[in-house]
């Protein structure tokens, strides 16, 4: 790391601080991944953050990174050793969150992390039935929703939607 990236970290975390981002719902771990912010990511964790610290919504910093689809975030986390695994109180993973916002590439990288494709929330949905849901619920394009969708049923083995 070099002496400008350092005081860059150093100035994003004394941020994540003083401007009130990190909030009492999350860590800075958790707003970091959130905003994708790789650098600080890894400062907070040379500093000895819990990777796998869960927040007041009882999710993990990966979660925060696969809502955004940021893959270089989720891949900071992963090497640190997020479990890639982790659910929230309702059973959401990693994979869920990236499903219902339509995040192929986030997707993948989960995936080849050893996400279960077929975990299931309390309510037996799984990360397909969430990316159906996303899908369903988007004003947007649905074109990254259909890529997603195809990427989590040939990893679960299914054909149409069960």
């Amino acid at each position: 790391m070099t002496l400008h990236s350092t005081v860059r970290t150093l100035v994003s975390l004394i941020c994540l601080v003083v401007a009130g981002t990190a909030t009492a719902e999350n860590t800075p771990l958790h707003d970091a991944a959130g905003d994708g912010n790789v650098a600080t990511i890894e400062a907070l964790l040379a500093g000895g953050a819990n990777v796998n610290a869960k927040n007041k919504f009882t999710s993990p910093a990966l979660h925060w990174a696969a809502d955004n689809g940021d893959v270089a975030a989720i891949e900071a986390l992963l090497a640190a050793g997020a479990n890639v695994s982790a659910k929230d109180e309702t059973g959401i993973t990693a994979l869920h969150r990236a499903a219902f916002r339509g995040h192929s590439a986030a997707i993948e990288a989960l995936l080849v992390a050893g996400a279960n494709v077929n975990a299931e929330l309390k309510d037996g949905k799984t990360s397909l039935d969430a990316a159906y849901e996303g899908m369903e619920a988007t004003e947007g394009s649905i074109v990254p929703f259909q890529e997603s969708i195809e990427i989590l049923k040939a990893r679960a083995g299914r054909g149409d939607r069960d």
